[in-house]
């Protein structure tokens, strides 16, 4: 799924101490300081789940063709495959020009075969537009009628809305996108049609403005995309780490049971971002400019063949379960890699079935 651009706002949020008008509906943990000497824990064994979700995002859609999802996990089924999407303007009117709209027809052709759910996603991540939305009623109705009447001219069975808002979580903005998202739900199951919600998975981490609860209440599914733990402007580091061990302050552990306090596991669909940052450092290992997004197919099929010719060092970390390559290229600058890849993955989904979380997906189609 797109990551938020505005850096700027976003290093603001996080540096920024809790105003007097920020609320939080739900506490986020308490996160303890890193551990200096602790040993990884036990995993059950391998877990394949059941079914899948899988996006398809519309600048792949040209190369969409079964199988859908990655080959290596023995799933039975599709539960949902997500079209990701279309947009709105500040009116709430879609935006017919962009290549999410002039694409939409060619998914819908190509995925008349495939059996499972299908999801039409609405994106919404440019900030000045959630605000337009957010601050009126009448745009936010125009939105919600335009959508599903698209959504059940080329037969999608529902929505997933991916609202991805990097602003203070104050008090009257948690609320407004409960009240906008809860407004979409139920004239969305109105229509006997199916409503999901993508939420961050460091939500609880980086005090987001959503009330999980709530949200969780109202929808049919809930995705939390566990990924992207580590931005592409920050420091190097994992996707987002399984276990915290000694280097981190929270991990995909800890998000779970965050999740599971507030939503049942039954919800819970969990994502996994099949990619990584190829990030140029210095001796320290810190960054020099932004990482590199690298898909898993660009890593292990343009990147790994290259490792012998580079000297790369290769470790899967013992507690993130991630793979990190640290290289030096032809100019001698520093690189560090950290991506999941289908061994990490296995080790989530084997954690999520002590859990009860049976539902996970893939961003996205392509990437494998």
């Amino acid at each position: 799924m797109a990551i938020v651009s505005a850096v700027l706002g976003y290093l603001l949020f996080t540096s920024y101490s809790e105003p007097e008008n920020t609320t939080f509906t739900s506490k986020p943990s308490t996160i303890d300081k890193p551990v200096a000497d602790i040993a990884p824990p036990a995993l059950p064994e391998k877990f394949d789940p059941p079914e899948g979700s899988i996006f398809i995002p519309y600048w792949k859609v040209t190369s969409f063709s079964e199988p859908v999802l990655p080959e290596t996990i023995k799933h039975k089924n599709v539960r949902n495959i997500i079209y990701f999407g279309v947009t709105s303007n500040e009116f709430g009117a879609l935006d017919k020009s962009e290549p999410g709209f002039t694409n939409l027809a060619k998914f819908s052709e190509k995925a008349t075969s495939i059996t499972g759910r299908k999801l039409l996603t609405v994106r919404l991540m440019n900030e000045d537009i959630t605000e337009s939305l957010l601050s009126n009623t009448t745009y936010q109705e125009a939105l919600i009628n335009e959508t599903l009447a698209l959504s059940q001219l080329y037969n999608f069975d529902g929505l997933v809305i991916d609202l991805e808002h990097s602003v203070l979580p104050t008090k009257d903005t948690v609320a407004e996108i409960s009240s906008f998202l809860e407004f979409f739900a139920t004239k969305t199951q109105a229509q006997d049609q199916y409503f999901a919600v993508a939420l961050y998975g460091d939500t609880f981490y980086r005090q987001r403005p959503y009330d999980v609860e709530k949200i969780g209440s109202f929808s049919d599914e809930v995705l939390i995309m566990a990924y992207d733990f580590h931005k592409s402007y920050g420091e190097p580091g994992p996707n987002f780490p399984l276990f915290k061990g000694k280097a981190y302050s929270y991990d995909f552990a800890i998000m779970i049971n965050d999740f599971t306090k507030l939503i049942p596991a039954q919800k819970l669909t969990v994502l996994f971002g099949l990619f990584g940052y190829d990030w140029s450092v210095d001796d320290k290992n810190r960054p020099a400019k932004a990482g590199k997004a690298l898909t898993l197919s660009n890593v292990e099929g343009a990147l790994l063949p290259k490792c012998p010719a580079l000297n790369c060092k290769k470790e899967r970390d013992n507690f993130t379960h991630e793979m990190n390559i640290s290289y030096t290229d032809n100019s001698g600058q520093r690189h560090s890699i950290w991506y999941e890849d289908i061994l990490s993955l296995q080790a989530k989904t084997s954690y999520l079935s002590t859990k009860r979380v049976f539902s996970i997906g893939y961003w996205a189609y392509g990437y494998y």
